[in-house]
């Protein structure tokens, strides 16, 4: 086998592997990367058993055939080479031959044949989505995924699709993010593993296709994206009805800039440190008023007072942290903010779209 590459796409190829080839994996070839060199082609691929993904990137075969080598080592390697190199990968058995210019290195490999069958989605239900879309959508929501390992479903992204529209969800219990995406024809249900949709982002930031093409069967979910493919095992499970905890109307309703809320709340922040980050939030209907402040008993207090279009009054506490990343997931310069008293949901919305929703759930005052 003898190929023929750039630095730049080698690089970007082994970049797309080494988050799903793992040297703590349960089989020593899964820390492997595959290589198979067809007539016209160079394949890569990588599994860890729950993710695989492949790549077919542009090179040069001079001769056809098929090995694995260790993932990390070569990736580092080829990172460190300039970028305007062309190497040449070479291989005498299970040996690969590294050449670039005045750099070489010789790595020990593994026989292809030992390389698990890689998971494929022949018959399922496909979604085309726009990849500007979906990257927004996943960035918006995979941060209210649960990361405790005992509660698997809530550690996943939940996908669903109802009445022309695609519903993505996440949430931890403390709080929950939903992004809705209008003119999807097939209905169907799925809980992503979050790590496969970090996966996904790394795709869709390599690649400069517009579109991506969603596939789903019954025990697995699919992203191709140009030359690039992954498929992931779901999640086994009921994903909470989470919809029955966001009310349609809230007692207390507020607007304001968005901005200025999130810099009162890292202001008060700084001061919540004791109080495991709790911050109240006063909403006054006769000042027009939202008051942000936090105690710190051995430190001070702080407290911030922002105009706004208010309708109630009352107050509710939060988790500082909770809030500021709800609020950086907005662009708009309004945000409206409603709840129903201290112990009932938060939900944030962007007053002009209402394509995305952040619900954060209050502190025991």
């Amino acid at each position: 086998m003898k190929v023929k590459i750039t630095q730049t796409n080698l690089n970007k190829a082994l970049s797309l592997m080494a988050r799903v080839a793992s040297a703590r994996a349960p089989l020593p070839i899964l820390a492997n990367i595959l290589f198979k060199a067809t007539e016209n082609k160079l394949e890569l691929s990588a599994t860890n058993l729950e993710v695989a993904i492949t790549n077919i990137t542009k090179s040069k075969i001079d001769d056809i055939g098929e090995v694995t080598v260790p993932a990390k080592l070569l990736s580092d390697f080829v990172a460190q080479l300039p970028k305007d190199e062309i190497i040449e990968l070479s291989f005498e058995g299970n040996k690969l031959s590294v050449q670039a210019g005045s750099y070489s290195s010789h790595i020990q490999g593994m026989s292809a044949e030992d390389f698990p069958a890689l998971p494929k989605i022949k018959e399922g239900k496909k979604i085309i989505l726009n990849k500007v879309v979906l990257k927004d959508a996943l960035q918006k929501t995979m941060l209210a995924a649960s990361h405790d390992e005992t509660r698997p479903v809530l550690g996943g992204i939940y996908l669903h699709s109802a009445d022309g529209k695609l519903n993505i969800a996440a949430t931890d219990g403390y709080r929950l993010a939903e992004y809705t995406i209008d003119g999807i024809e097939e209905t169907f249900s799925a809980i992503i593993p979050l790590p496969s949709f970090q996966d996904t982002l790394k795709i869709m930031q390599e690649g400069s296709e517009a579109e991506i093409e969603v596939l789903f069967d019954e025990e697995q979910f699919g992203v191709v994206a140009g030359e690039t493919e992954l498929v992931s095992r779901l999640i086994e499970g009921q994903y909470p009805e989470y919809k029955q905890l966001i009310p349609e109307k809230s007692d207390i309703e507020f607007t304001l800039d968005r901005e200025s809320l999130l810099t009162a709340s890292k202001l008060a922040g700084l001061f919540a440190r004791e109080s495991g980050g709790s911050i109240t939030i006063k909403v006054s209907e006769s000042d027009n008023l939202v008051t942000v402040s936090s105690v710190a008993s051995q430190v001070g207090d702080n407290s911030s007072d922002i105009q706004a279009e208010v309708t109630g009054s009352g107050s509710v506490v939060l988790n500082v942290r909770y809030l500021t990343d709800a609020l950086n997931c907005f662009e708009s310069s309004k945000i409206n903010f409603r709840f129903s008293g201290s112990i009932s949901p938060c939900i944030l919305t962007d007053p002009e779209n209402s394509n995305y929703q952040h619900v954060v759930m209050p502190l025991k005052s």
